[in-house]
Formats: C-alpha cells, sequence, structure tokens
C-alpha cells in the first residue's frame, strides 16, 4: 500500500529487535583465573535479595559477574545476563531485556509477561512487571538476574520500575547490579531490611596469589615473587592495571620490572600505560582502534564500513589473541567490544586528533550499515551523534510506521522524544506516525493537536502530499480516530466514510481503523442495520500481523452498538469471545483485555451477576482509568462505584468518583465526567446529603453546553447522566413537576436515537416521577413498556436501584396482571425476589425482619461475629487479627456461614449481613 516507503531493508520486527549479545557476558579467555573466593561471594548472592557490585573501571566487575554466572548455571540455578548500555534508557527497552534474558534462562519465566508486551502496546509496563512478579514466584525455584552496568540508566522511571520488581520480589528472586557507581535506586530501603550485600573494591582486588597465577598462567610471563609481589603492591591488586603492565612487559628481554615501569602503574596514570601500550603497536592498528572506538559493539563486517579497512576481521582476530582488551560477545566472533576503559581512552584521543568531520563522518558510515541491517535503535543514534539530524529523521521515518502497525508506539514515541522539533516538522510521514502514535496511545488531546497541526502546515505549504492517493486516505483515517478518541462521534462517521470512501486496500490496517471509526460513529446516528452490514463483511482475523490491542478495539465498537441498541445478550456474547481472546494472546492484566473488561461489567451488573461482575472489574481499576477508551472505562466505572456501593463502602466509592473524574478533566472527555458526578448525585442523595448533592451538580452543570448540539452523537450519553441527575434532585426537592419534564425529553430524544438500553434507567425514574406527580396509571404504562423490554433482555439492577417507588409499581403490576399482559407474572415475581435479596444500605427498600432471625439463629456465636466483620467491610486477615485466630481458621468459619445462610459468595454474605443490621441491633440474634 504505501509506495511513498523506502526501500531500505527492514528486519521481520523493526525497531524492536533485541540485540541478543547483551544476554550473556563476553566471553572470557580460557586461561582465566577463577579466583578462590567466588564461592563464598556467591552465597551472598543467593541469601539477599539484592547485591551490589560497585567499582571503577578495570576491576574485574563484569568478568567476576561472568564467573559467578558460569558457576551458578553448573548448580543448576537458573541465571539471566543483561549488559545495559544508555541505549535502554526508556522503560520499554529495559523491560524489553529485563524479559528477554529471563524467559531465555529460567525456563520460559517470563515468557506470558512478554505475551503482554508484544500483544499490547497500551499496558502500563508497571502492569507487566506485576505478570512477571507473578511467573517468577510460580516458578518455586532460585532465579538470579544479573544486570551488568546498570549505573548507565540514569532514567528515574526505569528505576522507579526495577525498584518495583525488587519491591515486591518473591524470595525465590536475587538480583545483582553491576556498575562503576551505586545505581539511580534507592537502595536503602533494602539495606534497611536487610535484603542488601555489597561487593566493593577491596572485595575486587587481586590478592597475591591471584596475581601469581596471573602472570605465570595467563600473561605467560616469568617473574620472581618478589617482582610480582612489587606488581602487585604498585597496582594494588586492580585488575586491569596488572593486565596493561602484562602488556608492557611482554616480550622485553628478561621481563625485568624496571622503577619506570612501576611509577607509571597506578589509577591516575592509567592513560599514560595505555599510552604506552599503544606506542608499541603499529600505526595502522591505531589508526584502526581510533576510528572503531565510536561504536559500542562492532563486526567485521561493520567495522569494514565504518573504518575503511577492508582486513578488519583480520585486525579484531589479531587484537583479540594479542589480549588487547576486545571481548568476543558470540563464540561465532560475530561480535565483539573493547573493555570500557580503553574504549573511553580512545574516544577521548579521537575527540583530540581527528577532526570533528571525520568522525561524524565514521558515524554517518556506521548508520548506514547498521540501518541496512534493521538494527534502527543504533542506526538512529549514530546519525544523531553524527549530526545529521534529517537522516535519524528519514531512518526514523522508514519504519515508524510498521512498528506502529504491529503495536510497538513504544519504540516510535521514544524515538520521535530523540529527534529535534525541526527535523520532525518537514516530514508528513512522520507526523503522521507521531499522531497514530498519540491517538492509539490515548492521548487524545495531544493527538488533536498534532492532527490540526498538519491541515494546518498542509494548508500553508509547509507539508506537500503529491497527490498520493494512499497517504490522503491515511491523513482521514487518522483524523476519524482521533475524532473518535476525542468523543466527536459525527466527526468520526464523517472522516471515516471518506477514508473508506477512497478505497484504501481491502484488509488493511488503514481500513479497518476507519471501519472503527466509522461503527463508532454510526452507533450515535442510529445506523445499527448498517453496522450490523460491515460487521457481517469484515474478513475474520487471522492474527499475523494485526495487534491484539486494534482487534479488540474493533470488536468492542460492535459489541457497543449492540449494546446501546439493546440486545444485551449480543452485546454480552461479542465481549466476552473479545474478552477471552485478549486474555489469551495479551494476558488478564493488559490494557486489550480491560477494554472488553469494562463494556461487560455493566452487563452483568445489569443481569444481578454481582460475582462475575467482580471477576471483570479485579485488578483492573488502574488499567481502566489509564488505558480504557471513554466507553468503556465509562461503564468499568459505573459498574465500580455501584460495586463499592452495595458493600456498603461509600467513602471509597467516592473517592473512585474522584479519581475517575481527574481523569475526564485531563482528557477532556465529558461522557465520563457526567456519568461519575451522576453516579456522586445518586449516592449523596441516597445519603441525604441534598446540599453536597446539588453542589456536584451545579459544578457538573458548569461543564454541560446550555443546549445539545446538532447532530447530538456520542454527547447525548453525557447529557443522559446529567438530566438523570436533575430529575434525581427535582424529585427529591418535591418538584416531580420539573422531573417529568425533564426526563420526558430525554426519553424522546433517545427513543428517537432507538437507544433501547440507554433508555431504560430514564424511563424508570421518568415512571417515578409521574407516580410523584399522583399520575399512578400513566406511571404503570410507562414501567410497563421498561418491564416488556427488560424481561426479553434480563433487565434487573435499573429497577431495583431506583428503590421502594419502583417496587411499589412493579407490586401493584404483580397485583393486576391485566394492567400490563405483555409481561409475565414470573419476571415481576423474580423482580421482587430480587428486591428483598439485593437489598442495599441506603440506596433501596429497608431490610424486612422475618426470616433474619432464623436464619442467624442457625450460626454460632463465633460466626455471629465473623458475619459482624464482614459487614464491616474487614479482610479475613483484619478479621484474624480482630476476633485473634488464624486466617485458616476464618476460612473454614466463612464456609459454614455460607453454607447455613445459603449464599455462595463473600459479597452475597456481605449484603446479607448488612441488610439485617437492623436485626442485630434490636438484639433479635
Amino acid at each position: 500500500m504505501r509506495d511513498y516507503h523506502s526501500s531500505v531493508k527492514t528486519s521481520a520486527n523493526p525497531g524492536s529487535d533485541l540485540i541478543g549479545t547483551k544476554l550473556v557476558p563476553p566471553l572470557r579467555n580460557d586461561k582465566w583465573i577463577v579466583r578462590g573466593a567466588v564461592p563464598s561471594w556467591l552465597e551472598e548472592i543467593l541469601s539477599h535479595l539484592l547485591t551490589l557490585v560497585v567499582a571503577p573501571a578495570g576491576y574485574g566487575k563484569t568478568t567476576l559477574l561472568a564467573q559467578w554466572r558460569e558457576h551458578l548455571l553448573q548448580e543448576g540455578v537458573c541465571t539471566a545476563w543483561v549488559s545495559m548500555d544508555r541505549d535502554d534508557n526508556s522503560l520499554y527497552a529495559f523491560v524489553s531485556y529485563l524479559l528477554a534474558a529471563l524467559a531465555g534462562a529460567s525456563l520460559g519465566v517470563g515468557r506470558v509477561a512478554q505475551e503482554v508486551i508484544r500483544n499490547d502496546h497500551l499496558t502500563p509496563l508497571k502492569s507487566v512487571i506485576s505478570v512477571l512478579i507473578n511467573e517468577i514466584a510460580d516458578a518455586d525455584r532460585p532465579i538470579v538476574l544479573i544486570l551488568d552496568d546498570m549505573d548507565l540508566l540514569e532514567s528515574e522511571p526505569v528505576n522507579d520500575l526495577l525498584f518495583r520488581l525488587l519491591r515486591y520480589a518473591p524470595p525465590n528472586l536475587h538480583v545483582v547490579i553491576a556498575g562503576r557507581a551505586e545505581p539511580w535506586l534507592a537502595v536503602s530501603y533494602f539495606r534497611m531490611h536487610g535484603q542488601l550485600a555489597r561487593i566493593n573494591v577491596d572485595d575486587l582486588r587481586f590478592q597475591y596469589e591471584d596475581a601469581e597465577l596471573f602472570f605465570r598462567d595467563v600473561a605467560g610471563l616469568s617473574l620472581k615473587s618478589e617482582e610480582v609481589r612489587q606488581l602487585w603492591s604498585a597496582t594494588e591488586g586492580w585488575v586491569t592495571g596488572l593486565q596493561l603492565v602484562s602488556i608492557v612487559f611482554r616480550g622485553r628481554a628478561g621481563n625485568k620490572v624496571s622503577a619506570a615501569g612501576l611509577g607509571a602503574i597506578s589509577h591516575e596514570l592509567s592513560s599514560y600505560i595505555t599510552d604506552n601500550v599503544l606506542a608499541a603497536l603499529p600505526a595502522r592498528i591505531v589508526d584502526f582502534l581510533l576510528r572503531v572506538s565510536v561504536l559500542e559493539r562492532v563486526s567485521p563486517a561493520l567495522a569494514v564500513v565504518t573504518t575503511g579497512f577492508d582486513d578488519a576481521a583480520k585486525l579484531l582476530g589479531w587484537l583479540e589473541r594479542r589480549g588487547l582488551f576486545l571481548a568476543p560477545l558470540s563464540e561465532q566472533r560475530e561480535w565483539y567490544r573493547f573493555h570500557s576503559l580503553l574504549l573511553d581512552y580512545l574516544r577521548k584521543r579521537l575527540e583530540r586528533e581527528m577532526p570533528a568531520a571525520e568522525v561524524a563522518r565514521l558515524h554517518r558510515r556506521a548508520s548506514g550499515w547498521l540501518a541496512g541491517q534493521g538494527f534502527w535503535q543504533e542506526a538512529v543514534r549514530h546519525a544523531l551523534a553524527a549530526g545529521d539530524e534529517d537522516q535519524a529523521a528519514r531512518w526514523v521515518e522508514n519504519c515508524a510506521i510498521d512498528l506502529i502497525e504491529r503495536g510497538d508506539l513504544r519504540t516510535v514515541t521514544a524515538w520521535l522524544g530523540r529527534l529535534p522539533e525541526q527535523a520532525i516538522r518537514s516530514r508528513l510521514r512522520l507526523r503522521l506516525a507521531q499522531a497514530w502514535s498519540y491517538s492509539l496511545g490515548l492521548h487524545p488531546k495531544e493527538a488533536a493537536r498534532t492532527v490540526q497541526q498538519i491541515q494546518a502546515d498542509l494548508e500553508a505549504g509547509i507539508l506537500q502530499v503529491q497527490d498520493d492517493h494512499a497517504l490522503a486516505c491515511e491523513i482521514l483515517a487518522v483524523r476519524a480516530l482521533t475524532a473518535g478518541l476525542t468523543d466527536d462521534s459525527p466527526t468520526s462517521l464523517r472522516l471515516g466514510r471518506e477514508a473508506l470512501a477512497m478505497r484504501p486496500p481491502h484488509d488493511t490496517w488503514v481500513e479497518r481503523l476507519a471501519h472503527t471509526a466509522l461503527v463508532f460513529g454510526l452507533v450515535y446516528q442510529r445506523g445499527f442495520a448498517e453496522i450490523r452490514q460491515i460487521h457481517r463483511n469484515l474478513t475474520p482475523r487471522d492474527g499475523s500481523d494485526e495487534t491484539t490491542y486494534a482487534w479488540v478495539y474493533q470488536q468492542c465498537m460492535f459489541g457497543l452498538a449492540a449494546l446501546i441498541e439493546g440486545n444485551l445478550i449480543e452485546a454480552e456474547s461479542l465481549f466476552s469471545h473479545t474478552l477471552c481472546r485478549a486474555e489469551s494472546e495479551a494476558g488478564p492484566v493488559s490494557a486489550a483485555a480491560t477494554l472488553p473488561a469494562g463494556y461487560l461489567s455493566i452487563i452483568y451488573y445489569e443481569w444481578d451477576d454481582l460475582d462475575r461482575v467482580e471477576q471483570v472489574l479485579d485488578k483492573r481499576d488502574a488499567l481502566a482509568l489509564e488505558t480504557a477508551a471513554n466507553g468503556s472505562a465509562t461503564r468499568f466505572s459505573i459498574a465500580r462505584i455501584r460495586m463499592l456501593t452495595l458493600q456498603g463502602k461509600f467513602g471509597a466509592a467516592l473517592r473512585f468518583i474522584n479519581r475517575a473524574g481527574n481523569v475526564a478533566r485531563d482528557r477532556n472527555w465529558l461522557r465520563l465526567l457526567a456519568a461519575c458526578q451522576g453516579e456522586a448525585v445518586r449516592l449523596l442523595l441516597a445519603d441525604n446529603a441534598l446540599v453536597k448533592a446539588t453542589r456536584v451538580f451545579e459544578t457538573l452543570k458548569k461543564q454541560m453546553p446550555e443546549r445539545m448540539p446538532s447532530p447530538c452523537g456520542s454527547f447525548i450519553e453525557a447529557w443522559r447522566s446529567f438530566t438523570i441527575a436533575s430529575g434525581r434532585l427535582a424529585i427529591v426537592r418535591q418538584n416531580a413537576n420539573q422531573a417529568v419534564v425533564l426526563l420526558r425529553s430525554l426519553c424522546e430524544e433517545l427513543a428517537g436515537l432507538g437507544m433501547n438500553y440507554l433508555i431504560a434507567t430514564p424511563r424508570i425514574l421518568y415512571a417515578a416521577a409521574l407516580d410523584h406527580c399522583g399520575e399512578r396509571e400513566a406511571a404503570l404504562r410507562e414501567l410497563g413498556s421498561v418491564l416488556r423490554y427488560g424481561q426479553k433482555y434480563g433487565l434487573i439492577r435499573s429497577f431495583i436501584d431506583e428503590g421502594e417507588s419502583v417496587r411499589q409499581l412493579i407490586e401493584v403490576l404483580y397485583a393486576k396482571p391485566q394492567q400490563c399482559p405483555e409481561v409475565a407474572n414470573w419476571y415481576l415475581e423474580d423482580l421482587l425476589k430480587q428486591f428483598e435479596r439485593c437489598r442495599s444500605v441506603n440506596l433501596s427498600v429497608q431490610p424486612a425482619a422475618g426470616t433474619a432471625v432464623e436464619s442467624l439463629q442457625s450460626l454460632s456465636k463465633r460466626e455471629v461475629d465473623i458475619l459482624g466483620c464482614l459487614a464491616q467491610g474487614l479482610s479475613n486477615k483484619e478479621i484474624a487479627r480482630k476476633l485473634k485466630l488464624s486466617p485458616e481458621t476464618i476460612k473454614w468459619h466463612l464456609k459454614n456461614v455460607y453454607m447455613k445462610l445459603g449464599v455462595t459468595s463473600r459479597l452475597q454474605a456481605v449484603r446479607y449481613a448488612r441488610s439485617r443490621a437492623a436485626s442485630w441491633r434490636d438484639g433479635e440474634g
């Protein structure tokens, strides 16, 4: 489709490729001395959560860690390794390497978390870490994670995430962090909790015996014991100092240790020693070393292109054989890296001796080769180091859209953040990638602003489309999706149609997203028949390229259409199938799974299937508010608020309302804000807090336009929440006539849009308002129409939650079935029974005494105490502490309580306990 893309070679999954050689330590010389102290230090690792290895360059940290790793693997301990560098200073890169290392080293631990991060680009990485923690705990065997050069990662989010992993780590995880300096991590926390071990400079120094073995067996020097002791003392056991000395004296006649040689050895004069090493090398080798030093890692092919030395492979082999601080990163010798001490020196010397223009050329050549191999992150870094911002922008531009289509928003976002604004502004495809990233990343304000700037720059001639049909279609698609995210459904509908009218290639990403935007718009324009036709014509997903979240989002729009039109059974089927697929591909704690869960929660709540409501809400509060689209987040919030209310946790319900309201304000989501404020009005009125309820309503009123826009679109849901809250207030203020006028108008508007489910609650409330006005017959007719619909689709909570006045009207219809013959008596009888079973504090009818005493008398004194604690919202541990029992004993008593009360869950027992609270206070229990 994209003929405007360059033909630069990309990898199978560009940008998200991991450098495999970072997941193993550099290969060590087979003659390297294994220190005798290693086993005791290994005990430090396996007896502490966190081990720090901190020392300046040249003390053998990496070599020692590699020895530790080898020893642990021989002992059967799962040991993962990551060599960090500054390019990993982003959350996504850090977590990707972390998971890859663990998954490759510990029989699959981390694979589930990898699936989440791969298939769902919106799931917060802290949630991915939670999944990883659970995987580690389930492994039930020691796992060691070694992070070398961790001090290079200064990013606060990265270190906060690592702290989270360590803070909640199960006892079988042991993390080793090495670096030249302390990591940017709150290590004091682990020291205070006795979870920290330290290996410092003194621990790393070579002992005399180690130095003697090194000179003899590794360096091949015949030195007297006194000479070894002199060198060991002069270097203070500094490993690299000993190695440098061995290079200086290797080949000298008699290998005599001179005073000049000894005087050259110290930390401060390490560069002098290196000069001596390089001085003994051919000039061509030195020139090669200086040029290749611009690379973090080097392969023979990359060295040829970068330095211009055709024999680079031979030169690298020559350097490795002579022990000149070059370590192979694999057995195949495909990649090497220099010791950081030598690399630091070479780069400083390169900067002094070579013109800046020539250094830039080295970076530019490296960038081109790396881009051709699909190593985009390194290619971008070298282009920026060369000062070639346009080239860096081209590399990002060549693969950004492909990455976005695969759901890798994090990589694209990180790249765009590193590019200067001027390099992005003149590139339309790069600007589009930025807009897609914002849209799909649920940043609607930024997405809308970016799209507006693109349009303005197109009109001003700053950006050129050049009659590119595919590009113009893509611009329409991103604008349509962005309009949907900002809750502008009429614009989403119009732009979706325009994009599809341009006939994008069938079953492409742009076509699917245009369809998603179109369906969202049609939902609020009574386009249900057209939506069903689109659904029938869709190509089934084969799962090859399309990301989980993109498919889930599309399916949720079809589910939303069924829900709004009123077919709760079809909606539940669509959402539950989508949830199952999302959980399978991206994991339960993922943005993809949270999206359908939000919609499902309100359906299960409506059906009074409260256990299933808790299942779909469980552990998803933060995800719903952080990652779910407006419609899902709104319904999730209502379900959560209602569930907290049923549990008697009014304070928690109000706190959640404030939390969701803050998200709504930040994103300009009036639909979510109105729903939450409407729930606050409902709660406060139930608590007889009329003044507070009025204040909340007046705050909401200021956010609403004076009249509904035309066409109304998705704004109708915000208007519905606002009008229902207004009607509730009017009834409480004894102004039912005003409520009748407001609710009748709303019902007519919703009926005209064919929104059969959204009309249910306002019609029930309208019936109650009519009854308050003395119009009982009209109230019964109105309620009867809702009952006919409710009977077909299983409505329960819409009636129950409106309380006593609605119950009385249902009782009248039950007593006089001829008044509403289309509604079966079994349905009315079932609703009345539900009223009895689902009494909630201050929100429904008052509990009836009668069967309460009989049921409570079957409980023992201890069981009554436990039931009372349940009514207070205490957890099993809190109940155990209060009653001075073990948690296991509490669980055993709860099973008996459930059986005697005829309930099947904790939630049902809580509702039972609270509905009988009056009986207990009267001494009947």
